[in-house]
């Protein structure tokens, strides 16, 4: 009988073996297909929860921008109540009131002066209510309200009454308002405060500003979406404004429904998220810091719509599982190969991650790429910013002035020029228009570059000054800028039929003494005529029946006395004995008005110390205050301010700010709104420079710093079992958890809740 051979295999076991693997096949490659599923409904889920929460950092961004602007507005409206002139015409009842016309000629002048401050804000036109006098002001127009209203573009003539009614109605507090009812467009808004309610003195008065409600519309929401909409509600719950881009100033039928449905949400319900899903829409919560709510609707839509590769990525994801599984299954089949199909895995894998590494350095140097582009964009408006400064004297540091310096571009031994200019056209042709200033700007720059760069700004009066630079052992820097400037005079006058008119201050070799310069260069402008456009301060005779000490002078003396900056004050005297004694000298009753004046600007800086004085430095008050009595002298009233400097020393800027600055860092590092902004504002020091000197400090970067103290707060926290993990990222300020998750994994590792 035949019998099979030890070990041997059957058809049937070919077939039990071939089961097998076809089995082992299809568990896995119903495995991977359970897997691929799971990853993609996680990731699917990963992603709608990024874009919501990209959309309400968005939000959270346009709401910080919002609270900035209506800070501005009301920091606007306080600078106008701190100025006498304008409480003194509030209170003023006519034109039967004596100096009546000129007050309200003083007025415009103050608010045309502060206009700018407005400049970044929504506010398309601001005026002043007056209700005892029946007049309108603002910086162009002073009126009585009446004919105001009946002239104003588009108002409805029969709802006079009704606005009136409106003004009269508003309280301390900024109040949104909807011009539809008296314009009949909802293309604007009206923001009121009654001025009487903000201070204890009485200031009957109600200004208003009209705020453009497509350009908020535009701000909050996405252009391409119907269906957005905006409700916002003060501290009270009271709306505010409602916008949507079916309408921007107030909502229509298609967008009544929407309003409502803001309305009605129950505010708990944004209690563990900043956002909800309400059927077809998305809703976004977020307050900003006047208590003020901020209501979001966005359609689920826009998800999908950002979300719409996912379908495809899924296909791909699952062609790849299958060609793996039948790969799987061959190797299954073939373990010979199987050595081989290890080191071609391997290999895959190598190269997958070779060029996720090239991607991830590609995204790192665009985004290298892009950070340097907006610094550059930047850089022109910080350069400005440096100018200023340097010309008003608010620069006190050595080590601010060198970092200005270099990032101006000033190196070695200099010595600077400050140039005012006026320009004015022939044949009385109106003002200059954009396209002219900025032909004139171009020839400017042609023709007064030298060296060194050329930096310049323009002032609100329409003038402009001009900071140069010249080697110091250059021959003859005035000769040559003469040269530069009458040769600019001729071509703008050729091509552009603009005259130009020129002050040039005496060269100084430090930034501390640019002030200076520019004082003396606007002075000499005053020297300047159709035969001699160019005037230099050191070639000018000074007339001896007027004495030398203008009201920026006076400003800048108390700015000096009040930060301390005693080598500035005595500099300040220098210049004010050599203008009136040395140069013009002044008859002795001419310079008993100029003492006189002097000293009135000692006693405003005088009474600016606090009156609660340790009982020495009353002492001290005390015999400063009998000097001030005693008849005036340049060398008593120069002592009596560097006296007056050392009262203010304790409250002055400190040479070294960044203790102070790691110090107040280390005790509000909890506080969500703490940023560069925040710390420049506070230690009044440019946000470019703060950096640069918090990181050559400290040795590292604000934002890590600020980042280290947080995380390390919060590992210390994870050993506390009460520790609340939902909350724990609000605690130390950071505004959503997927943040700070990834932030707490980046430095140690693992997650908050994998370290608990």
């Amino acid at each position: 009988m035949h019998r099979n051979p030890p070990f041997s295999h059957t058809s049937s076991d070919h077939e039990r073996f071939e089961l097998r693997v076809a089995l082992s096949y299809i568990a896995f490659l119903l495995l991977c297909l359970a897997l691929i599923a799971a990853l993609f409904f996680a990731y699917s889920d990963k992603a709608t929860d990024s874009f919501w929460d990209h959309q309400y950092a968005a939000l959270e961004r346009q709401v910080a921008t919002a609270s900035s602007d209506l800070s501005s507005i009301e920091n606007y409206t306080r600078q106008l109540l701190n100025i006498p002139t304008v409480v003194r015409f509030t209170n003023m009842h006519g034109l039967g009131e004596r100096g009546f016309v000129y007050t309200a000629y003083e007025v415009m002048q103050k608010l045309a002066e502060r206009q700018f401050a407005l400049m970044h804000t929504p506010v398309t036109e601001s005026f002043i209510y007056l209700p005892n006098s029946g007049y309108v002001i603002s910086a162009s127009q002073f009126t009585e309200v009446e004919s105001y209203y009946r002239s104003y573009r588009v108002f409805d003539m029969n709802k006079y009454k009704n606005w009136l009614t409106l003004l009269r109605s508003a309280d301390g507090t900024l109040s949104f308002h909807s011009a539809q009812p008296f314009t009949g467009s909802a293309d604007s808004l009206i923001l009121v405060q009654n001025l009487d309610d903000i201070l204890n003195r009485s200031v009957p008065g109600v200004i208003w500003f009209e705020v453009s409600a497509a350009e908020l519309a535009r701000h909050y929401l996405p252009i391409d979406i119907p269906e957005a909409s905006l409700l916002v509600l003060d501290a009270g719950g009271k709306c505010q404004y409602a916008l949507s881009n079916l309408a921007p100033g107030n909502a229509p039928q298609e967008a009544e429904a929407i309003f409502a449905q803001l309305e009605s949400l129950d505010p708990s319900r944004f209690a563990d998220a900043p956002y909800i899903d309400a059927g077809d829409m998305h809703y976004l919560r977020c307050t900003n810091s006047f208590g003020w709510t901020y209501l979001l609707a966005l359609p689920d839509s826009m998800c999908a719509a950002a979300l719409g590769n996912n379908t495809r990525v899924s296909v791909l994801i699952f062609l790849s599982a299958l060609v793996l599984g039948l790969a799987l299954a061959a190797w299954l089949i073939r373990e010979n190969i199987r050595p081989v199909r290890q080191l071609s895995t391997q290999l895959h894998e190598a190269a997958s991650a070779n060029a996720e590494l090239e991607d991830t350095n590609a995204e790192l140097a665009d985004t290298n790429a892009e950070l340097q582009g907006v610094l550059d964009a930047q850089r022109p408006v910080l350069h400005l910013s440096y100018v200023r400064k340097l010309i008003s004297g608010h620069v006190a540091s050595a080590e601010e002035f060198d970092f200005m310096g270099h990032d101006l571009g000033y190196h070695g031994d200099l010595k600077f020029f400050v140039i005012y200019m006026d320009f004015y056209y022939q044949n009385n042709r109106p003002d200059h228009t954009i396209a002219d200033l900025e032909a004139f700007i171009t020839a400017m720059r042609r023709y007064l570059t030298g060296d060194h760069p050329l930096h310049y700004y323009t002032t609100l009066n329409g003038s402009i000054v001009v900071l140069t630079a010249y080697d110091a052992d250059f021959p003859d820097p005035i000769g040559d800028l003469r040269a530069r400037v009458l040769a600019l005079h001729e071509d703008v006058v050729s091509s552009l039929r603009i005259w130009l008119y020129a002050g040039v201050g005496l060269p100084c070799g430090q930034f501390s003494q640019i002030w200076e310069s520019y004082e003396q260069a606007r002075n000499a402008a005053r020297y300047t005529a159709k035969q001699q456009i160019f005037a230099y301060y050191g070639e000018i005779h000074k007339d001896a029946d007027e004495w030398y000490y203008p009201v920026e002078i006076s400003a800048k003396l108390q700015h000096f006395i009040t930060t301390a900056n005693s080598p500035q004050v005595s500099e300040l005297f220098a210049l004010i004995y050599r203008e009136n004694v040395e140069q013009r000298s002044l008859s002795i009753s001419l310079l008993g008005f100029l003492l006189s004046g002097l000293r009135n600007s000692l006693l405003k800086a005088r009474f600016q110390i606090p009156h609660d004085q340790p009982l020495e430095r009353e002492k001290a008050l005390i015999a400063l205050d009998q000097k001030l009595h005693e008849p005036p002298t340049f060398q008593s009233l120069e002592q009596c301010a560097l006296e007056l400097c050392s009262f203010f020393s304790p409250s002055a800027e400190p040479s070294d700010p960044i203790p102070e600055i790691k110090r107040f860092i280390d005790e509000n590092y909890t506080d969500p709104a703490i940023c560069l902004t925040m710390l420049s504002e506070r230690f009044n020091i440019s946000e470019s420079y703060l950096s640069h000197l918090f990181k050559q400090k400290t040795g590292e970067n604000f934002s890590v710093y600020l980042e280290t103290l947080r995380l390390n707060e919060a590992a210390r926290r994870l050993a506390d079992p009460d520790c609340n993990l939902s909350t724990l990222y609000q605690e130390l300020g950071y505004n959503n958890a997927a943040t700070f998750r990834r932030a707490f994994k980046k430095r140690f590792g693992m997650t908050p809740s994998e370290m608990r």
